[in-house]
């Protein structure tokens, strides 16, 4: 009799992303130095943040966000810091 062959299915994204839960989509991230709008205030800030694993869909944010943060989903080409923004319904 042979064994019978036994298979474990996991998700490596949750050992990927570890360190921290927090993630986002790639597509948000501005510029070489990894930055995002945020809303703050009724405000657009650029706010830097600090990344950690990435794949090639979503990154990792080890600093520079919070659960909970409102973040600009599609800023543009037009948007720059201060500008006066509102969430979308």
């Amino acid at each position: 009799m042979r064994p019978f062959p036994m298979f474990v299915r996991m998700r490596l994204t949750d050992l990927f992303f570890r360190q921290s839960p927090l993630r986002i989509s790639r597509r948000l991230l501005l510029g070489d130095d990894w930055a995002v709008f945020r809303m703050e205030d009724q405000r657009a800030v650029l706010q830097r943040v600090g990344l950690g694993n990435r794949s090639t869909l979503q990154s990792q944010i080890l600093q520079g966000l919070n659960e909970g943060d409102a973040i600009v989903a599609h800023p543009g080409e037009g948007i720059k810091e201060g500008d006066r923004i509102r969430p979308a319904p």
